[in-house]
């Protein structure tokens, strides 16, 4: 609630209590309570705003942490401890003005039954007890503003702590940046979504100002093809078997997660209790890959044949693709199909950030016959609405990251 809107009911309230007094003496008086509730309102608002500012300094913090990692890296740590540190008292901060309205909405009812008794007695004017029934439905009506936005600030401070902790964790070494950076761009996601619902137009003003609204690749930006970006964990055209990994890494049993490895290709033909599944993926994200092969079997081009996108971005230029929140994902690895010689396939993942530029991607033949996949885990639910290479957008898109079935 608004300061102004905020002084402008307690001028109110004292005005009625000055005029309703006289007849309604004691402590117990209905413009003393209607005092009371004011002044308890009052007080749940303090405290949420003490959380909301709790918040607002959380998703910053982790908003500047997914846009690019830290110059200072030791300094932002200490940042980031330093707001969870405080999340015990935001919890408290939000039991607080929980149980604040809890009590301001009991003393409101009293309220309205301390005001019709007293109207039955005459011991109220029939226009004061007008102003004073008026003024109590205000307030009432705040209250149902305060409580949904305290729900949505809970949201909000839930999806903040767990970014922070996904954040420091990056930091601290113990799990890969990407995967970090997906997770706090699934949390955020969903608090974004909901602070700009009609429903919390009021309420969640204050979130919605936080978050970047949702992108749209310019106007003039070439359509992907069919098929080129696609949600797809899988090991294709590649085949292998937990006995045959090479130097790759896997979790969750039968997913590939780090590493690189070399394999056949075409169907599997071994024991399916020891075949590799896929790709893994952190919580609440999917694999997406991206066809950056060369020649007509991709509609973008990466390798200066259609136009000289590569030229002008440059070999440092990072691959990314960009969701309709703003958020930036960059590649975890690749899947590199060979037409020539043995024909493998050789999938690397790194999530720490080295397959990111254009430049550390396998060269590949002007035949056009090779397959050569970018491989991304962006956040559940997010729609992707572009590829860019730098700050060049190549791409336009609209696949939606749908849920695991």
């Amino acid at each position: 609630m608004k300061a102004s809107h905020r002084a402008s009911a307690l001028a109110l309230t004292l005005v009625l209590a000055l005029a309703a007094m006289a007849g309604c003496g004691g402590a117990t008086s209905p413009a003393r309570e209607l005092a009371t509730l004011q002044s308890n309102r009052a007080q749940a608002e303090a405290d949420l705003q003490k959380l909301q500012a709790w918040c607002a300094d959380s998703i910053k913090a982790v908003r500047k942490f997914m846009q690019a990692p830290p110059a200072a890296p030791g300094a932002f740590a200490a940042e980031i401890a330093a707001l969870l540190a405080k999340a015990p008292e935001a919890h408290a901060l939000h039991d607080s003005v929980d149980a604040k309205l809890v009590e301001a909405r009991r003393v409101a009812q009293q309220l309205e039954r301390n005001l019709d008794d007293a109207s039955k007695r005459r011991a109220i004017t029939a226009d004061d007890a007008k102003r004073l029934s008026d003024a109590t439905k205000s307030e009432t009506a705040w209250l149902d503003v305060d409580a949904d936005s305290l729900m949505l600030t809970g949201r909000a401070m839930t999806a903040a702590e767990q970014s922070l902790v996904a954040t420091d964790h990056s930091l601290g070494g113990r799990a890969p940046r990407q995967a970090a950076v997906a997770e706090v761009a699934s949390l955020l996601a969903r608090i974004a979504e909901a602070s700009r619902s009609p429903a919390n137009r009021n309420s969640g003003a204050w979130l919605a100002s936080l978050m970047p609204e949702p992108s749209r690749a310019p106007a003039n930006t070439s359509r992907i093809g069919a098929g080129d970006l696609v949600v797809n964990d899988t090991i294709l055209p590649a085949n292998a078997d937990l006995n045959n990994l090479g130097a790759m890494e896997v979790r969750d049993t039968y997913y590939l997660s780090s590493g690189v490895g070399e394999y056949e290709q075409d169907g599997y033909r071994g024991s399916k209790s020891v075949a590799v599944r896929g790709i893994w993926a952190p919580t609440d994200t999917r694999v997406v890959r991206l066809n950056i092969a060369r020649g007509s079997s991709s509609s973008i081009d990466v390798w200066n044949d259609r136009n000289k996108a590569r030229s002008r971005a440059g070999e440092q230029a990072k691959l990314s693709l960009i969701d309709d929140s703003g958020h930036v994902y960059f590649p975890i690895g690749f899947i590199h199909a060979s037409s020539t010689g043995d024909r493998r396939v050789t999938i690397k993942l790194q999530h720490d950030g080295a397959l990111q530029q254009i430049g550390t991607f396998p060269n590949l033949p002007g035949s056009g016959k090779d397959q050569l996949f970018a491989l991304f885990t962006p956040a559940v639910g997010c729609t992707i609405i572009g590829v860019k290479l730098g700050d060049e957008w190549i791409a336009a898109s609209e696949l939606v990251v749908e849920p695991a079935r």
